[in-house]
């Protein structure tokens, strides 16, 4: 995939799966300098660490920005690997892998995740609901709540298994 500044928009180079030739997202070295910068914090990940719980950033199409570290540890993968990403690559749902790839398969429609996000968009009001996740060596299960606070949508994932 080629990756590309979220906020500038350069290219910045390219990310696995190398074949595919679509865009995904991430943060520039200089963009990321500008924001560390305007926050205080050595990088934007030391500021998403103070946070107790997992936090994930997304783009409005979905790809993974920055992680803390309680993210990192949930996901079982560093920063590093899942940058740019979207949701479902970096979760390693099984039905990313398809050809089509995450949010474009027929299985898409009915992710938990995502109609959880649509549901508290259209009804401005936070959701909670439990999920399993489909690995290919593994099910993974969760509470996935939604929160919304002005037009701001939030989700927390707790692992039960």
């Amino acid at each position: 995939m080629i990756q590309v500044c979220s906020f500038c928009k350069i290219q910045i180079g390219e990310t696995k799966p190398y074949e595919d030739k679509r865009e995904t997202h991430t943060m520039c070295p200089s963009c990321t300098a500008w924001f560390t910068e305007q926050l205080d914090f050595s990088s934007i990940s030391d500021f998403l660490d103070t946070f107790d719980l997992p936090v994930i950033i997304f783009t409005d199409q979905a790809q993974i920005v920055a992680v803390n570290r309680q993210a990192e540890e949930a996901i079982g993968k560093p920063s590093s690997d899942i940058q740019g990403l979207l949701g479902g690559d970096a979760m390693e749902c099984i039905y990313a892998r398809l050809p089509e790839g995450c949010g474009n398969t027929a299985h898409c429609s009915a992710c938990t995740i995502r109609k959880l996000i649509q549901k508290t968009l259209e009804q401005k009001q936070g959701q909670r609901h439990q999920i399993e996740l489909a690995r290919e060596h593994e099910t993974i299960h969760f509470i996935a709540e939604t929160h919304y606070i002005n037009e701001i949508i939030s989700i927390q994932l707790i692992r039960l298994n």
